[in-house]
């Protein structure tokens, strides 16, 4: 009897009622837009901007202070007097170019030069060989500017792998102007002795020191790869009874 009045007690056992669930007052359009404002504002200052990386940063033109020029120069020579059927041979070049900061679109340059010229002829109906170095300095005035790709260009370059769009924005083109004057250092050799031995192909003294001449360089520049660039140049060196006027294709590095 007792286990049965025990299941009986169970069955009619009533429960209580379960808790209501209160719901949230719906908010309004205008406080859900500041709600998705403020949590947008918390991820913006969790998440921390990358540094960047000055490697392939822009380089402005004003940032240029200076370049180093190297080329290969192919001479033609103009002579007089007893000069005669002189021929001037392909000879590098090498130069150290200064921009003067300024904040003008053409800015002053400072030139440090090293120009040789060797070549062959007759002098006063003697052949031999010359060596003509002239070490020089001078003044000029450049210009430089940012070079952009049209889309079409850049893209064009990106599918061949010719350069990368980090690359590209690097590029600067311009030119320089210089004028100056050169020292000119002459050694030679003569082909058949002679006494005494003619100036040009003048061997009994070694290197000789030979007066001044004046110069002038007109240089179309463009730099691509980070700091090394191209360029080709056209110039004049006047030297004692002759003249050399060249052009060249060479390569600099940029700083």
């Amino acid at each position: 009897m007792g286990s049965l009045f025990l299941a009986w007690s169970l069955a009619n056992v009533t429960l209580p009622p379960a808790p209501r669930r209160v719901l949230p007052p719906a908010k309004t359009q205008e406080e859900q837009q500041l709600e998705i404002k403020r949590r947008r504002q918390e991820r913006a200052r969790k998440i921390k901007p990358r540094p960047k990386t000055a490697r392939f940063a822009p380089q402005k033109p004003e940032d240029i202070k200076f370049h180093i020029l190297s080329q290969y120069v192919y001479p033609r020579v103009f002579t007089s007097g007893p000069r005669k059927r002189y021929v001037a041979e392909p000879t590098p070049h090498a130069a150290l170019v200064w921009w003067q900061a300024c904040e003008q679109r053409s800015r002053p340059l400072y030139v440090f030069r090293f120009a040789p010229f060797v070549g062959s002829g007759i002098y006063d109906n003697t052949a031999g060989r010359f060596g003509l170095s002239y070490l020089g300095i001078g003044l000029g005035i450049g210009r430089l500017k940012t070079h952009h790709l049209n889309a079409q260009r850049q893209k064009q370059a990106l599918e061949a792998r010719q350069l990368t769009s980090r690359l590209s924005k690097t590029h600067l083109r311009g030119w320089t102007l210089s004028l100056g004057l050169a020292l000119q250092v002459r050694h030679g050799r003569v082909d058949s002795s002679t006494d005494p031995p003619p100036e040009d192909l003048d061997t009994s003294k070694g290197v000789t020191v030979d007066g001044f001449g004046l110069w002038s360089e007109f240089s179309y520049l463009l730099k691509l790869f980070g700091t090394l660039g191209v360029h080709g140049s056209v110039g004049f060196q006047q030297g004692r009874g002759k003249v050399f006027t060249y052009a060249g294709l060479g390569a600099n590095f940029w700083h």
